[in-house]
This record gives structure tokens, sequence and C-alpha cells, in this order.
């Protein structure tokens, strides 16, 4: 049965020098216990959020085909989100229209998809297929 018991700080000094050090031993099967820098954590953090390939993988490795497409035009020069040279856009808009020249069988696949009518119960069975792949559950 678990009482509850007043002890004076004293009595709580003394419990702790005698148990203290035996309750946070080093377990000798787990080794020492390594640290993360806040910094290492951060890095890993930022990485994981923006690691647009592993996203790409998983998300192209579980749904069905025809259900994700992805655009991603390879850039003839490193642009910054905060870029404001003038002719930066133009040759952004240059690079995206020539991938999707390249690109015209996929696009038309995508322009299939998101135009076929669908009656309310294949709209239903397409969302709950979905939130069965994404979610794990109905």
């Amino acid at each position: 049965m678990l009482g509850l018991a007043r002890f004076s700080l004293e009595e709580c000094a003394d419990m702790y020098r005698r148990f203290g050090s035996e309750v946070f031993r080093q377990n000798p099967l787990r080794g020492p216990a390594t640290s993360t820098s806040l910094r290492a954590k951060i890095s890993n953090l930022i990485c994981s959020a923006t690691d647009t390939e592993g996203v790409h993988t998983l998300l192209d490795d579980l749904l069905a085909p025809n259900v994700y497409f992805r655009f991603n035009p390879m850039l003839s020069a490193q642009v910054s989100l905060d870029e404001n040279r003038p002719g930066a856009l133009d040759l952004l808009q240059r690079d995206t229209q020539n991938y999707l020249e390249r690109n015209r069988n996929k696009l038309a696949r995508l322009c299939l998809v998101l135009g076929a009518e669908r009656s309310s119960l294949n709209q239903k069975q397409y969302f709950d297929g979905l939130l069965v792949q994404v979610l794990g559950q109905v």
C-alpha cells in the first residue's frame, strides 16, 4: 500500500546520501550515456523537415499510381528564396517551361487524373482509400 509521509530536510538529505547514489548508478550493460548538443539536435530537425527527396521517395513508393505527381525542374543556376535580381525570374520561368516541355506526358497524365469525373460513390471510395494510405485507418 502506498502511503504518504513527511520527512525533515535533514532526513531527506540522509536518505539521498544512502540511496541516491545506488538509484542513479550507471547500467553497465548500456554503457555511458551520450548527449547530443542542442545545435546537432536542431540541425537534425531541420534536415528531417526539409528532406524533400526522402518525402518524394516515401510518397512515390506508398501511394498508388496516378495519385502522387512531382514536378521538380532542374534549375540552370542556384537561386535563393529572397532573390531580387531583374533576370532571375525570367531564368526560373525559362527553366520551368523547358522542364514542362520535356515532361509533357507526365503533365498530360496529371490533367487526365484531375479532370476525370467521379460519382459520389467513387469520390467517397477515393478519399477513404487516401485516408487508409495516409493515416492507416478510415
